[in-house]
Protein backbone atom coordinates (compact mmCIF):
# COMPACT_ATOMS: atom_id res chain seq x y z
CA UNK A 1 0.00 0.00 0.00
CA UNK A 2 1.56 3.29 -0.96
CA UNK A 3 3.04 6.70 0.47
CA UNK A 4 -0.07 8.58 2.15
CA UNK A 5 -0.96 6.41 5.50
CA UNK A 6 0.89 3.51 3.66
CA UNK A 7 1.22 -0.05 5.12
CA UNK A 8 3.61 -2.28 3.73
CA UNK A 9 4.54 -6.04 4.83
CA UNK A 10 8.97 -6.29 4.08
CA UNK A 11 10.94 -9.47 2.66
CA UNK A 12 10.95 -11.35 5.73
CA UNK A 13 6.83 -10.86 6.84
CA UNK A 14 7.63 -7.72 8.50
CA UNK A 15 4.89 -5.17 8.65
CA UNK A 16 5.47 -1.26 8.13
CA UNK A 17 3.14 1.43 7.87
CA UNK A 18 3.71 5.25 6.46
CA UNK A 19 5.84 8.18 8.07
CA UNK A 20 2.80 10.24 9.57
CA UNK A 21 1.74 8.25 12.83
CA UNK A 22 3.49 5.71 11.41
CA UNK A 23 3.91 1.82 12.52
CA UNK A 24 6.28 -0.11 11.47
CA UNK A 25 7.63 -3.90 12.64
CA UNK A 26 11.14 -4.53 11.09
CA UNK A 27 12.68 -7.82 10.33
CA UNK A 28 13.53 -8.68 13.83
CA UNK A 29 9.61 -8.86 14.57
CA UNK A 30 10.54 -5.30 16.99
CA UNK A 31 7.50 -2.64 16.64
CA UNK A 32 8.21 1.42 15.95
CA UNK A 33 6.15 4.18 15.82
CA UNK A 34 7.09 7.31 14.01
CA UNK A 35 9.00 10.93 15.94
CA UNK A 36 5.58 12.38 17.05
CA UNK A 37 4.83 11.27 20.07
CA UNK A 38 6.53 8.17 19.29
CA UNK A 39 6.53 4.42 20.20
CA UNK A 40 9.61 2.25 19.32
CA UNK A 41 10.58 -0.97 20.01
CA UNK A 42 14.02 -1.56 19.68
CA UNK A 43 16.27 -4.44 18.32
CA UNK A 44 15.84 -6.43 21.51
CA UNK A 45 12.44 -5.60 22.38
CA UNK A 46 13.66 -2.34 24.26
CA UNK A 47 10.40 0.57 23.95
CA UNK A 48 11.46 4.00 22.72
CA UNK A 49 9.14 7.14 22.84
CA UNK A 50 10.31 10.41 21.26
CA UNK A 51 12.15 13.32 22.35
CA UNK A 52 9.17 15.95 23.59
CA UNK A 53 8.42 14.27 27.01
CA UNK A 54 10.15 11.00 25.26
CA UNK A 55 10.44 7.72 27.03
CA UNK A 56 12.89 5.65 25.79
CA UNK A 57 14.04 2.21 26.44
CA UNK A 58 17.51 1.35 25.29
CA UNK A 59 18.91 -2.02 23.71
CA UNK A 60 20.20 -3.42 27.51
CA UNK A 61 16.37 -2.70 28.90
CA UNK A 62 17.38 0.73 30.90
CA UNK A 63 14.22 3.12 30.30
CA UNK A 64 14.75 7.17 29.75
CA UNK A 65 12.86 9.97 29.84
CA UNK A 66 14.19 13.24 27.85
CA UNK A 67 15.46 16.47 28.89
CA UNK A 68 12.92 18.51 30.68
CA UNK A 69 11.93 17.26 33.97
CA UNK A 70 13.36 14.18 32.41
CA UNK A 71 13.21 10.50 34.19
CA UNK A 72 16.02 8.22 33.02
CA UNK A 73 16.40 4.67 34.38
CA UNK A 74 20.14 3.57 33.59
CA UNK A 75 21.87 0.34 32.55
CA UNK A 76 21.90 -1.32 36.45
CA UNK A 77 18.20 -0.28 36.79
CA UNK A 78 19.12 3.09 38.20
CA UNK A 79 16.76 5.83 38.07
CA UNK A 80 18.03 9.67 36.84
CA UNK A 81 15.89 12.86 36.62
CA UNK A 82 16.72 15.89 35.00
CA UNK A 83 18.97 18.73 35.82
CA UNK A 84 16.43 20.84 37.04
CA UNK A 85 15.17 19.90 40.50
CA UNK A 86 17.21 16.48 39.25
CA UNK A 87 16.88 13.11 41.32
CA UNK A 88 19.53 10.61 40.14
CA UNK A 89 20.34 7.47 41.36
CA UNK A 90 23.47 6.25 39.99
CA UNK A 91 25.19 3.05 38.85
CA UNK A 92 25.85 1.72 42.57
CA UNK A 93 22.29 2.38 43.61
CA UNK A 94 23.53 5.82 44.70
CA UNK A 95 20.90 8.66 44.80
CA UNK A 96 21.83 12.15 43.89
CA UNK A 97 19.58 15.31 43.61
CA UNK A 98 20.81 18.29 42.17
CA UNK A 99 22.12 21.48 42.29
CA UNK A 100 19.46 23.83 43.95
CA UNK A 101 18.87 22.02 48.01
CA UNK A 102 20.35 19.23 46.23
CA UNK A 103 20.87 15.80 47.86
CA UNK A 104 23.63 13.70 46.75
CA UNK A 105 24.61 9.74 47.74
CA UNK A 106 28.25 9.21 46.20
CA UNK A 107 29.63 6.06 44.61
CA UNK A 108 31.25 4.86 47.89
CA UNK A 109 27.80 5.13 49.58
CA UNK A 110 28.37 8.65 51.40
CA UNK A 111 25.47 10.92 51.64
CA UNK A 112 25.84 15.01 50.66
CA UNK A 113 23.21 17.96 50.78
CA UNK A 114 24.28 21.05 48.56
CA UNK A 115 25.73 23.83 49.93
CA UNK A 116 22.83 25.99 50.78
CA UNK A 117 22.37 24.96 54.51
CA UNK A 118 24.37 22.01 53.13
CA UNK A 119 24.79 18.51 55.03
CA UNK A 120 27.74 16.39 53.37
CA UNK A 121 28.82 13.03 54.64
CA UNK A 122 32.31 12.60 53.25
CA UNK A 123 33.87 8.91 52.06
CA UNK A 124 35.34 8.13 55.25
CA UNK A 125 31.07 8.85 56.83
CA UNK A 126 31.99 11.95 58.30
CA UNK A 127 29.24 14.71 58.65
CA UNK A 128 30.30 17.95 57.40
CA UNK A 129 27.45 21.06 56.80
CA UNK A 130 28.14 24.07 54.86
CA UNK A 131 30.13 27.71 55.42
CA UNK A 132 27.29 29.52 57.24
CA UNK A 133 27.11 28.03 61.06
CA UNK A 134 28.97 25.01 59.47
CA UNK A 135 29.19 21.67 61.54
CA UNK A 136 32.06 19.74 59.86
CA UNK A 137 32.45 15.89 61.40
CA UNK A 138 35.84 15.15 60.38
CA UNK A 139 37.87 11.79 59.18
CA UNK A 140 38.25 10.56 62.73
CA UNK A 141 34.95 10.99 63.82
CA UNK A 142 35.82 15.11 64.89
CA UNK A 143 33.53 17.45 65.04
CA UNK A 144 33.67 21.14 63.84
CA UNK A 145 31.39 23.70 63.75
CA UNK A 146 31.66 27.59 61.86
CA UNK A 147 33.83 30.50 62.70
CA UNK A 148 31.05 32.65 64.42
CA UNK A 149 30.75 31.77 67.96
CA UNK A 150 32.00 28.45 66.46
CA UNK A 151 33.06 25.16 68.06
CA UNK A 152 35.82 22.63 66.66
CA UNK A 153 36.75 19.38 68.32
CA UNK A 154 39.92 18.31 66.63
CA UNK A 155 40.92 14.82 65.66
CA UNK A 156 42.66 14.08 69.04
CA UNK A 157 38.95 15.01 70.59
CA UNK A 158 39.92 18.54 72.13
CA UNK A 159 37.23 20.84 71.87
CA UNK A 160 37.84 24.42 70.58
CA UNK A 161 35.35 27.66 70.12
CA UNK A 162 35.98 30.38 68.16
CA UNK A 163 37.23 33.71 68.26
CA UNK A 164 35.15 35.98 70.00
CA UNK A 165 35.18 35.42 73.53
CA UNK A 166 36.32 31.89 72.61
CA UNK A 167 37.73 28.37 74.68
CA UNK A 168 39.54 25.97 73.37
CA UNK A 169 40.42 22.92 75.01
CA UNK A 170 43.91 21.27 73.49
CA UNK A 171 45.11 17.66 73.06
CA UNK A 172 46.41 17.13 76.80
CA UNK A 173 43.04 18.73 78.42
CA UNK A 174 44.38 21.97 79.14
CA UNK A 175 41.78 24.91 78.56
CA UNK A 176 42.26 28.54 77.26
CA UNK A 177 39.82 31.36 77.10
CA UNK A 178 41.06 33.87 74.06
CA UNK A 179 42.66 37.14 73.86
CA UNK A 180 40.32 39.21 75.53
CA UNK A 181 40.28 39.02 79.71
CA UNK A 182 41.52 35.48 78.63
CA UNK A 183 42.05 32.81 80.74
CA UNK A 184 44.33 30.35 80.00
CA UNK A 185 44.59 26.79 82.43
CA UNK A 186 46.49 23.84 81.90
CA UNK A 187 50.51 23.34 81.47
CA UNK A 188 50.89 26.88 81.25
CA UNK A 189 48.79 28.04 84.19
CA UNK A 190 50.82 25.33 86.19
CA UNK A 191 54.32 26.27 84.62
CA UNK A 192 53.36 30.19 85.99
CA UNK A 193 52.60 28.38 89.62
CA UNK A 194 55.91 26.77 90.00
CA UNK A 195 57.74 30.13 88.85
CA UNK A 196 55.65 31.84 91.72
CA UNK A 197 56.50 29.25 94.64
CA UNK A 198 59.92 28.77 93.76
CA UNK A 199 61.03 32.35 93.87
CA UNK A 200 58.30 33.18 96.46
CA UNK A 201 57.57 36.02 94.91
Amino acid sequence: IGSSGSRMIGSSGSRMIGHSGSRMIDPGGSRMIGPNGSRMFGPSGSRMIGPSGSRMIDPSGCRMIGHSGSRMIGHSGSRMIGHSGCRMIGHSGCRMIGPSGSRMIDLGGSRMIGPNGSRMFGPSGSRMIGPSGCRIIGHSGSRMAGHSGSRMVDHSGSRMIGPSGCIMIGPSGSRMIGHSGSRMSGTRIILVIVIFVMTGT
